[in-house]
């Protein structure tokens, strides 16, 4: 997890020496500057989060679905923009757990929801409508646990102690992509040359340390040069 919001901003004004005394707080302001920098800040920790669907901070397993008697849908606890599609567990952690295929939508809407459905205690496939609502197959004999993995939908930091789920070490690009907003809307090219150089530096750093099999971009060799021995080569 990131620093705070309000560290985050507190970060971005004194790097920009914005007028406006220190900033206690990222609520009840009344210096038009300090609120549009700490609406920069927080645009910018989505920016940075929207542009992969699936880097590894957004992962999720919601492992606490209930599938009623009777359903044939459920929908996951929290909002997402990608599944793992091969995840589904019914019955999960039970000795009758089960692993529907997944269907793509068009294909699914045709073969199952166009025509009667029969009850069954696993049903062989699932998918999602464009909606995000999760289908089965066939509806649930008894009520079923069941549980599922995806990326979560980015969500904006509104309060002092809101957290971007972006680590720790890598959370200076929040800050430096917040300046980039702020120069481009003040016309700064020292600001705009400047921030842009660490923004760049920093992206291929997260991306190697947060995207899945992404961690060789940054290594200096390869994972397999330790000998028996010991030796690195």
């Amino acid at each position: 997890m990131s620093r705070s919001y309000l560290t985050l901003c507190q970060a971005a004004v004194s790097d920009l020496g914005i007028a406006g005394g220190v900033l206690q707080s990222t609520q009840g302001l009344t210096s038009n500057e300090l609120i549009r920098m700490c609406n920069w800040v927080a645009r910018a920790d989505i920016f940075v989060q929207n542009l992969w669907t699936d880097w590894n901070f957004l992962w999720y397993m919601d492992s606490g679905i209930s599938i009623g008697t009777g359903l044939d849908y459920f929908i996951p606890s929290k909002s997402f923009n990608a599944v793992d599609q091969k995840s589904l567990i019914l019955n999960s952690g039970t000795t009758n757990a089960s692993y529907p295929q997944w269907m793509d939508w068009e294909q699914f809407y045709f073969t199952y929801q166009t025509r009667p459905k029969t009850t069954s205690p696993a049903p062989t496939n699932w998918s999602i409508d464009p909606t995000g609502k999760c289908w089965l197959s066939s509806y649930a004999q008894a009520t079923i646990p069941a549980a599922l993995c995806y990326w979560l939908q980015p969500a904006y930091m509104t309060a002092d102690n809101s957290v971007s789920p972006i680590p720790n070490s890598f959370d200076v690009i929040i800050v430096e992509r917040a300046k980039l907003f702020y120069a481009q809307r003040e016309n700064a090219p020292e600001i705009l040359t400047g921030s842009t150089a660490e923004y760049m530096d920093m992206l291929p750093k997260l991306e190697s340390s947060c995207l899945p099999r992404q961690g060789a971009m940054r290594k200096s060799r390869n994972d397999y040069t330790t000998a028996p021995d010991g030796y690195v080569g």
